[in-house]
């Protein structure tokens, strides 16, 4: 019997998610990532080691939008089930880099913020990996994973808000 992985499953049980939605890693020890691609309503929570996210150093030149390309096409080929997260040894630094690499990771961390929780809202997946978009918030939460309802509450309020305010993503 794996302990870690069956105190993890019973944690992420009681926040109301299920092992096909967790993508591996200690969600105890980790920052959480949750990916909410809106188009075809799969959500996906990844966990990264805090020591192995704080470690990843960013290239000199590292635009947020290349590292979102990046990680979109990663999206795409798990999408069409060409390849799985936890086989793909460069998704989560890819990811990790795109996370660093914005202005609400920045701010953030001039919070000083101890347990992040960062949200990404994928849109227009369906048009290709080429014109999806990737919608990055922090979720103001403090406990080990945020549970599901609150987390689609929170993509939701952003969603709304985003077709306010930039019909022309939609």
């Amino acid at each position: 019997m794996d302990f870690d992985k069956t105190v993890s499953k019973a944690h992420l049980e009681a926040s109301g998610w299920n092992m096909d939605s967790f993508r591996g890693g200690n969600p105890f020890e980790s920052y959480c990532i949750y990916v909410h691609d809106v188009d075809n309503t799969q959500v996906n929570l990844f966990t990264v080691l805090r020591k192995d996210f704080d470690s990843l150093q960013l290239p000199p030149v590292a635009p947020a939008g290349i590292l979102a390309s990046l990680v979109c096409e990663c999206l795409e080929r798990y999408r069409m089930g060409k390849s799985r997260p936890e086989n793909d040894s460069e998704f989560l630094p890819k990811l990790v880099a795109y996370i660093k690499a914005t202005q609400i990771f920045g701010v953030w961390q001039q919070h000083g913020g101890t347990r992040l929780h960062f949200v990404i809202n994928v849109y227009g997946s369906k048009k290709g990996a080429k014109k999806s978009m990737l919608r990055p918030f922090v979720a103001n939460f403090d406990g080990t994973v945020l549970p599901t309802n609150e987390l689609m509450d929170q993509s939701t309020q952003v969603l709304q808000m985003d077709k306010a305010r930039h019909p022309e993503w939609f």
